[in-house]
């Protein structure tokens, strides 16, 4: 409800080849009126595989009217992380909003602003995905539309080794850009 434009309803969805849809229009609470329902399946680019020495290249793509989504598809190779980022082009008048969907087209996480009102790009970090297709949607902000650069990367992970109550583990680092990260594991010889 109202997450179109004015007080129009938009839904986006990921749906399985073959299966029945059914959807429902009804006015909120005690609103009348006519209505137009349209309904669009978009085409989803496959990025392809991904993985911590495979950086799939930086995709350019366009939201040309406003509530417009792009859809792409990858596939990590080993569990981890997945480091996705939509920036606007330059002179874009796009406000970005990128979600990571699972294979069903669950939200698993999204983002629209790194650091607002100075960096109005979106930046996220989804974990867990080895093995399985996930999904990227590019789309803007309310009404902005324009170019963009989306950027999909599963970061090196390293790894600190066994965490125990004698022995703590340290590590020194330094972060050199907006929206850097670094990725550690460790080990936890106990709970608690």
């Amino acid at each position: 409800d109202d997450n179109g434009l004015g007080l129009n309803s938009f839904l986006s969805y990921v749906l399985d080849g073959g299966q029945t849809y059914y959807i429902i229009a009804s006015g909120a609470v005690s609103s009348i009126g006519a209505y137009t329902l349209f309904l669009s399946q978009p085409t989803v680019v496959n990025l392809g595989g991904l993985s911590p020495v495979n950086p799939l290249p930086q995709t350019a793509g366009s939201v040309d009217v406003p509530r417009e989504s792009d859809f792409y598809s990858f596939q990590a190779q080993v569990d981890g992380f997945a480091l996705v980022e939509l920036r606007a082009g330059q002179s874009s008048g796009l406000g970005p909003i990128v979600a990571v969907l699972d294979p069903n087209g669950g939200v698993l996480t999204f983002d629209d602003d790194i650091d607002f009102p100075i960096n109005t790009n979106g930046w996220l970090t989804v974990g867990g995905l080895g093995g399985q297709t996930d999904y990227v949607q590019a789309e803007g902000f309310r009404s902005t539309t324009g170019n963009y650069l989306l950027s999909v990367s599963q970061p090196m992970i390293s790894d600190l080794g066994m965490l125990t109550s004698t022995q703590p583990l340290q590590v020194n680092g330094v972060i050199g850009a907006v929206s850097e990260s670094d990725f550690y594991q460790i080990q936890a010889s106990a709970g608690g």
